[in-house]
């Protein structure tokens, strides 16, 4: 065994063992699910961030940018817009609303059976998702282990189980934060390694130009796509993002407002550094060897080649960090849906705390035997899979939302007409365009646009022309009266000197992380812009 599966493996199993600590502090459901609402900041910066930064960063768009150039994703990779809004606008009104999961909202703005639809429909997403988790995780094992595909995912999924099941949303929030610090060293170390390799600079902006000038174009030197397709990837990733289920109650664990504001701003100002330096130095690696097959596999043969292999082996262990702390994060809430958000609905009975635990334990079993078995299948590359179920939460579940915030009006007639027809004319209008050839969209928008248009249409139609249960519209009422930060200025009630402390705080990290993105991308534009 090499340095580099050493040092991968000590990592691994050092995630095992805090997860498995980590179970002691599971007393109850409100702690397996919420953390009894004891989140950081560091905790949750730690967790937005890993939920942020998974396969598709590190792997599917590696290796597109890899092939195509670093604007087709510097200008389309929006989704850390959609992180601003899962925290800070979605994840605050759930926080304000006292879910726990985002079905729970559902059925008390429309009633159970908008649950059971909604939570069919995330699944699918969940599942999508986690599968290309899944299928990183069995690339990144196999190159450093030399063993099977099939083998490397099993093993994955025996991880993940002891993830979820033993420490609930404690073991995920901990070892995620745990996990950053290793694809902190992934990007921060390696890829500038990639970048001085190649010549710096230079060697992006003029070598690279001169092969193919493409590569700077936002529609990419293979892929060649329309402004409408760097449009729609923008919507796709900023709506899907915002809807996400593992992003937006990430901030339910969260203390108060102040940690979730204090997070979105740390996560965001790292993530959007991260990704920057990230695809600079993936997209520089083509000077060394532009024939590196899968591209998906670009950053671990810079971790196997240009770096010590100590660091290789942090830094390869830092992709699967990221892999696995949203894999997990994924099956958690995969498993809360089928067992809190059917199951315990559907009991004829008031579960015990031990009862819902022990459900939601076998719920993730359960996911994790479906994602088995397809991930073993090994269907489409990674990046289409994740865009795909992406965009089912782009489709099906925003509009909802926001109409459940805001609208009183809307009815449980209209909800159900836009999930269900939302989900359908993503999925046509996919196969037609992308699949089969039917027609083309104009300009090359992505189908996710009008399947958006086609939900939202559906909502207001059909909710308009119905009628809206008074007893729904009591509950959003309700709602409405309740302030986004009640919970947080009840929190502080007669400390009125800790919640100034605490508000300074957060608008001079504001301010400080303003002037450090200033700084940062405006060397980067002006570099680039001086050489091309």
């Amino acid at each position: 065994m090499n340095t580099i599966s050493i040092i991968f493996w000590i990592f691994i199993f050092l995630y095992i063992g805090i997860a498995s600590l980590l179970a002691k502090y599971i007393k109850n459901s409100n702690d397996f699910y919420v953390m009894s609402n004891r989140g950081t900041t560091l905790l949750i910066t730690g967790t937005l961030l890993a939920s942020f930064l998974s396969s598709s960063t590190f792997m599917g768009i590696a290796g597109i940018v890899y092939e195509n150039g670093p604007p087709i994703f510097l200008l389309v990779f929006t989704s850390w817009i959609g992180v601003v809004l899962a925290a800070l606008y979605t994840g605050r009104q759930l926080r304000a609303s006292g879910c726990k999961t985002m079905p729970d909202f559902l059925e008390y703005r429309f009633g159970s059976s908008v649950r059971i639809i909604g939570t069919i429909i995330m699944l699918v997403g969940l599942i999508g998702y986690g599968l290309i988790q899944l299928m990183g995780a069995g690339v990144v094992l196999t190159s450093i282990t030399g063993l099977s595909y099939e083998l490397m995912i099993i093993l994955f999924i025996g991880v993940l189980l002891i993830f979820g099941a033993l420490g609930g949303m404690w073991a995920v929030i901990v070892t995620d934060t745990v996990m950053c610090i290793t694809f902190i060293i992934a990007t921060f170390y390696i890829a500038p390694a990639g970048i001085i390799e190649s010549g710096g600079l230079t060697a992006i902006t003029e070598t690279l130009y001169r092969e193919n000038p493409l590569y700077f174009s936002s529609g990419g030197a293979v892929l060649q796509a329309p402004i409408g397709w760097s449009v729609g990837q923008f919507a796709l990733w900023a709506l899907f993002m915002a809807a996400a289920p593992w992003l937006a109650t990430r901030v339910l664990p969260a203390k108060n407002d102040f940690v979730v504001m204090k997070s979105a701003i740390w996560s965001i100002l790292l993530a959007t550094m991260m990704v920057t330096i990230l695809y600079l130095g993936v997209f520089a690696v083509r000077v060394l060897n532009p024939a590196i097959d899968p591209p998906d596999g670009v950053l671990i043969w810079m971790a196997q080649t240009l770096v010590n292999p100590v660091v290789g082996g942090i830094g390869i262990a830092g992709i699967m960090a990221a892999i696995l702390s949203t894999t997990s994060t994924i099956f958690i809430f995969a498993g809360f849906a089928l067992s809190r958000d059917l199951y315990e609905r559907m009991s004829k009975r008031e579960l015990s705390d031990k009862e819902k635990i022990g459900a939601a334990r076998i719920s993730q079993a359960i996911i994790a035997a479906l994602m088995l078995v397809i991930a073993l299948m090994q269907p489409v590359s990674i990046y289409w899979i994740g865009a795909w179920a992406g965009a089912l939460f782009a489709v099906s579940w925003l509009p909802v939302l926001v109409a459940g915030f805001h609208w009183k009006k809307a009815n449980k007639y209209g909800i159900i007409s836009s999930m269900i027809g939302g989900t359908i004319s993503y999925i046509l209008l996919y196969q037609m365009v992308e699949r089969w050839g039917t027609f083309t969209l104009p300009y090359g928008i992505d189908p996710v646009i009008p399947a958006v248009i086609i939900s939202c249409a559906l909502l207001y139609v059909v909710s308009i022309t119905g009628k809206t249960e008074q007893s729904y519209i009591e509950n959003y009422e309700k709602m409405k009266a309740v302030s986004l930060n009640e919970e947080t200025l009840n929190q502080f009630e007669g400390k009125r000197s800790a919640l100034v402390k605490d508000y300074k705080s957060t608008r001079n990290l504001a301010i400080f992380s303003s002037i450090i993105a200033f700084i940062f991308f405006g060397y980067f534009i002006i570099e680039v812009a001086l050489k091309v």
